[in-house]
């Protein structure tokens, strides 16, 4: 890199066995590499650059279980730019419809605005993360937020991404729909006391998930199994 100083690119610790790490040594000479516990991220390139790396399998079994959408937003609604590394071409046999996975990509890419990038393996995995510093070095224009943090103007706090993860406890309810629902209602008790008929008038909430949500939030607690 001749046209900045050395960058510092964080990794998280769960990192340290991946493999990646090791081949992070190749660059040496143009990053300095520290060992963190990230809050976000496996990776944080000039504390601006969040850099999420999940192999093919993970990302697969992540959109299923909903967790990539619970890290995406919250990377989204931060303050740094993030990128998702999808590494690998092993799917172990996870089988997802087509049209769930095109669903999932056009989400991250145009709605929340984080790109996902192709790797083979770790070793191309370490050269994109140094090809991401080189370039960030020399990228002079302003960095534009995602798209879902311009709506709103600026990350939405630490506090309100805990009240959305407590209706994402909800039935089939995830960033989108939690957000929504805090939006239109105001609180979470305000949520969880509204009639099906009003939860359907929030967009992305049909008349089957409202009715779904109301019997779940009105469920007697069931007999515990020893």
């Amino acid at each position: 890199m001749e046209t900045c100083s050395k960058l510092v690119l964080k990794m998280d610790f769960r990192e340290r066995q991946s493999g990646v790490a090791l081949e992070l040594k190749k660059y040496d000479d143009e990053l300095t590499i520290e060992m963190a516990n990230l809050r976000m991220g496996d990776y944080n390139l000039a504390d601006q650059l969040i850099i999420e790396r999940k192999t093919l399998s993970d990302f697969l079994q992540s959109i299923k279980d909903g967790r990539l959408f619970r890290q995406a937003y919250q990377m989204a609604f931060s303050s740094h730019r993030a990128v998702i590394i999808i590494e690998g071409d092993d799917a172990h046999d996870c089988h997802m419809k087509r049209e769930a996975i095109q669903g999932a990509l056009v989400h991250l890419n145009v709605i929340l605005g984080i790109p996902l990038i192709r790797s083979h393996g770790i070793g191309e995995t370490a050269q994109l993360i140094h090809f991401m510093a080189e370039q960030w070095c020399r990228e002079k224009t302003a960095r534009v937020k995602p798209p879902i943090v311009r709506r709103f103007g600026h990350p939405l706090s630490k506090r309100n991404r805990q009240k959305m993860s407590v209706l994402q406890m909800l039935p089939h309810i995830g960033c989108a729909r939690a957000l929504e629902l805090l939006q239109k209602f105001g609180t979470i008790r305000n949520v969880i006391n509204q009639q099906p008929t009003e939860l359907h008038k929030t967009k992305g909430i049909g008349e089957h998930l409202a009715n779904e949500i109301v019997n779940f939030v009105n469920e007697p607690f069931g007999e515990v199994m020893r």
